[in-house]
């Protein structure tokens, strides 16, 4: 069941989502200062987000995000947060017993991160917008940092299976109601590779591709590594 009632930015993820993060790349600047004056009870949660080139890991700088938080009575957005020149960003969340998800608006988000702040937490983020480096060929960074969930695409003819390329595959947190926390696109064979996914109820997975029906899950994704989907026009 897919509902677009918040895709980021309100086109391309919900206005909530993961974090993609904690692995490295290049060297780190330092990271944003905590908000001045958070609310009493309030978490920080700053870093970098960064984007990977076939040759280079640098800020991505000028951009925008958006966070979902979930507590015991539901969940909400955060709305936009801007994500500076270095690119840095900064907001603040209920402390305790809060779960908090990240998504970048503008770019692919391969891992995914689920955060439960209990003070101020420094994360940063990173992405892909070069399709290049989807798929198998991840930045090994990013394909270290697991859990993953990986697999083939493919379209099944009369010769057998078809692999199919630029699926966008979509993890989404929420039963398939429109939390996108992770998000790629297949390669040249047909490969994905989603990384960072959580292990927490509510997962759903969606494949999707111009001309062929949309694929979706959420059976048995906890604890999965790997998940062929086939697509039907």
């Amino acid at each position: 069941m897919r509902t677009d009632f918040g895709r980021f930015g309100c086109t391309t993820a919900l206005v909530a989502a993961l974090v993609a993060g904690g692995c490295g790349g290049g060297t780190t600047p330092t990271a944003p200062p905590a908000a001045q004056n958070p609310p009493s009870g309030s978490a920080t949660i700053s870093g970098t987000v960064w984007v990977h080139t076939s040759d280079v890991v640098k800020p991505f700088g000028n951009q925008s995000l958006f966070g979902w938080v979930e507590t015991d009575r539901g969940g909400s957005t955060t709305g936009r947060i801007a994500i500076d020149a270095a690119g840095r960003y900064s907001f603040s969340v209920p402390a305790g017993g809060t779960r908090v998800r990240i998504s970048v608006v503008g770019a692919y988000q391969p891992c995914a991160i689920t955060l439960t702040p209990q003070g101020n937490v420094t994360q940063d983020v990173h992405v892909v917008t070069d399709p290049l480096l989807l798929g198998a060929r991840l930045p090994s960074e990013l394909a270290a940092v697991g859990p993953t969930l990986s697999g083939m695409v493919y379209e099944l003819t009369s010769e057998g299976r078809l692999p199919l390329r630029d699926v966008r595959v979509e993890l989404d947190g929420l039963d398939g109601l429109g939390l996108v926390i992770a998000t790629t696109l297949t390669d040249a064979n047909g490969r994905y590779l989603l990384c960072g996914v959580p292990q927490l109820r509510g997962l759903y997975l969606f494949a999707s591709k111009s001309g062929y029906k949309l694929f979706e899950t959420g059976t048995n994704l906890i604890g999965q590594s790997t998940l062929d989907i086939e697509l039907r026009r």
